[in-house]
């Protein structure tokens, strides 16, 4: 009996003994494989910070970007790809769009069909859309039609059919735009000459945010030590409201896009944080914690603020011309290291320059071919002149130049302050578009005019008696379109084309 109950204990020790030794072999493997994992971190770039990119959970991910859909309208599928292989977002079906992109429903060009001529399509085409021939991998043209590539990544999807305008053809009876050129505007009588902005709905978008809150982040706040900070988001925001009642003097209906220094955007940057993932993988970019941020933040101010203002313009608003206001910069050094520039200017951008790599993506593809059909070009090209023209007479401010066969920008007209960029605001505002880049905010000259302010009459800077810098600008713009609108609607072929009641203005709720 003695025998049989040692026996017992020795078996039931035996068994504690592999259990104890199961249980460390098991954390040791544990430990490896997370040991393991920080090894493969390490080499593909990755930093984690606490619970950081590596383990957010696909429900986490989901989520977030779940609510950012909602908030922005953007529909987005599949949309944790924080794991996902560089093959797998080569072959997303987003890896043709533009950061925030939606895909494009190109039969909503139906309504253009024949109401373009092959040679103005072409025209448009070559010289103030696109920077070289690369438009010829997605569009063939045929004698009768264009063949515009639906996806550039699935070419399965086919190609959109676009049927040129022949001398057969009849103009369009659809509404295909809600802005008016000036020549469909009343004709002006003797008695209304001084208010040639009669029922010209304009839309004034003051760049950028400012405030303390945001300054920073979008990385326009400037100022030497001492000295009072320039926001670009607060000086533009002053010239707007100092523009707006002087427009509606000449009988304009103006609205502000932004009246205040906070952000139209109701998502934060945090909230960008797994589309800031996706955007850097599709990039190619190595993922850290800075890099995540720095992507959130741009998502943030420069896709998301503005995409939040294309949507109040063209579905609120609905102006005739849409005026984007800046001001320039030049490089500022880093932290207390602030850098004056010697040198100011001023250009003005009109839609185009598509580059290389724009036309590849099917969002903008699709937005380049619709404004070439909208008939955009022609009077955005007309205020833009007038415009231009009056700037330069009324600052003296010598015209920017892009450099040497510039792959980014094309200049338009022979006029050395006009040139062609495709910024993401003049490519989502339906309408025609005059972006204003007068002045450089840290050259010696227009730093000491920011910096005194608005006022009356004249002060002596830079050796010479000068307005603000405010009024300067304000009394560019007014004059411009005073002038242009003035001309245009005197002219006998002026006629009255009236809005629809759904596409009437309305003052957006900001």
């Amino acid at each position: 009996m003695g025998n049989s109950r040692a026996l017992e204990i020795v078996i039931v020790l035996f068994v504690l003994s592999l259990a104890i030794v199961f249980q460390i072999f098991s954390s040791s493997d544990k430990s490896e494989m997370k040991s393991s994992d920080l090894n493969n971190t390490e080499k593909s770039g990755v930093e984690v910070k606490d619970e950081g990119l590596a383990d957010a959970t696909d429900s986490e991910m989901k989520s977030s970007d779940l609510n950012n859909t909602e908030k922005s309208g953007v529909e987005v599928k599949d949309e944790d790809l924080a794991d996902a292989t560089d093959s797998e977002i080569e072959t997303s079906s987003d890896a043709y769009l533009s950061s925030l992109g939606k895909k494009p429903n190109w039969n909503e060009l139906d309504v253009y069909q024949r109401s373009v001529a092959k040679e103005d399509f072409l025209h448009l085409l070559q010289t103030v859309y696109t920077v070289s021939d690369s438009w010829k991998e997605s569009i063939k043209i045929l004698p009768n039609r264009a063949e515009i590539r639906v996806s550039t990544g699935n070419t399965s999807e086919g190609v959109y059919k676009l049927f040129f305008k022949t001398k057969n053809d009849r103009p369009a009876q659809k509404e295909t735009r809600y802005w008016r050129v000036a020549s469909e505007l009343d004709k002006l009588t003797e008695s209304e000459m001084d208010t040639p902005l009669k029922n010209l709905v304009i839309a004034i978008d003051p760049g950028h945010i400012g405030g303390d809150e945001w300054a920073e982040i979008e990385e326009r706040d400037f100022a030497l030590a001492g000295d009072n900070s320039i926001r670009e988001g607060e000086i533009t925001l002053k010239v707007a409201r100092m523009l707006k009642p002087e427009l509606e003097k000449l009988g304009a209906v103006v609205v502000l896009v932004r009246d205040s220094l906070e952000p139209l955007n109701p998502i934060r940057p945090i909230d960008y944080r797994g589309r800031a993932i996706k955007e850097l993988k599709k990039k190619g970019a190595l993922l850290s914690e800075l890099a995540v941020e720095e992507m959130s933040a741009k998502l943030f101010y420069r896709t998301g603020e503005i995409l939040e203002r294309a949507k109040i313009v063209n579905t609120a608003v609905k102006p005739d011309v849409v005026l984007c206001l800046h001001f320039n910069a030049t490089s500022w050094g880093e932290g207390t290291e602030r850098i004056l520039a010697d040198n100011t200017h001023f250009h003005l951008l009109l839609h185009g320059a598509y580059t290389d790599y724009e036309v590849s993506l099917d969002d903008e593809r699709f937005a380049m071919v619709k404004k070439i059909l909208m008939g955009n070009h022609k009077e955005e090209l007309a205020i833009a002149k007038s415009v231009a023209d009056s700037t330069a007479k009324q600052t003296g401010l010598p015209a920017f130049q892009y450099e040497k066969d510039s792959k980014r920008a094309i200049n338009i007209d022979g006029n050395p302050y006009l040139w062609a960029r495709n910024l993401l605001a003049n490519r989502a505002y339906d309408g025609p578009v005059i972006y204003m880049e007068p002045y450089v905010m840290n050259s010696r000259l227009d730093y000491q005019r920011l910096q005194l302010g608005d006022y009356e009459g004249q002060k002596i800077v830079g050796g010479e008696q000068r307005i603000s810098i405010f009024r300067e600008y304000t009394n560019s713009l007014v004059l411009g379109l005073k002038n242009y609108y003035s001309t245009a609607r005197a002219e006998k072929n002026s006629k009255t084309t009236k809005r629809p009641s759904a596409l009437q203005p309305q003052q957006p709720t900001l």
